[in-house]
């Protein structure tokens, strides 16, 4: 989504440059000219990043086009593998989201994990994925608390963009799975 405010960028850029080479035609001084275009160039900018914004958050379907908007509450599950077979517990998923960034939270009976880096991805196929690295650290009240260790994870979206599914992997060689399923929030 950070490829919005760059096209932003250009756009203020094109209008400078569009508004300069008008006034120079119309024979205004260069440095007025130039005054005159930033301060127009500005408020195209401005008008255009509020326009994204409110799009993106309030125009359904619009948000299909950048990326969806997956703020709000999920509930589900993770599922790991053990010496003994794979376990699975229950999770709950806070996502916070703008037009430029995402953040995430997971959190279970024994710990929370949360973003390093988040990367949105549209496929060629038109469907989106979270390609995710986290820090997971458990619970203080569990031993030993200060016990910290990294993973990535490749999450999809799916059913209208109301579900998340995918798989991770941590640096310690665990592997698994998550699924969780919108609660409340803009989709």
């Amino acid at each position: 989504m950070q490829h919005l405010i760059k096209v932003n960028l250009i756009v203020y850029a094109a209008a400078i440059a569009a508004g300069m080479a008008s006034l120079l035609l119309l024979g205004a001084d260069p440095t007025a000219a130039f005054a005159t275009a930033t301060k127009v160039a500005s408020v195209i900018q401005l008008i255009s990043l509020a326009f994204i914004y409110f799009a993106w958050r309030f125009i359904p379907g619009y948000s299909f086009f950048i990326f969806p908007n997956l703020g709000g509450e999920w509930t589900g599950h993770v599922v790991f593998t053990t010496a003994n077979g794979e376990r699975e517990i229950k999770a709950d998923l806070h996502i916070d989201q703008n037009v430029a960034t995402i953040s995430l939270v997971l959190t279970t009976e024994m710990a929370e994990s949360e973003t390093m880096v988040v990367y949105p991805r549209k496929l060629s196929n038109f469907r989106h994925e979270l390609l995710y690295v986290y820090e997971t650290h458990k619970k203080e009240t569990l031993p030993p608390p200060s016990y910290r260790y990294r993973g990535t994870a490749i999450i999809r979206l799916a059913q209208g963009n109301n579900k998340l599914a995918g798989s991770y992997y941590t640096e310690q060689g665990g592997t698994g799975t998550v699924t969780f399923t919108r609660k409340r929030g803009k989709s």
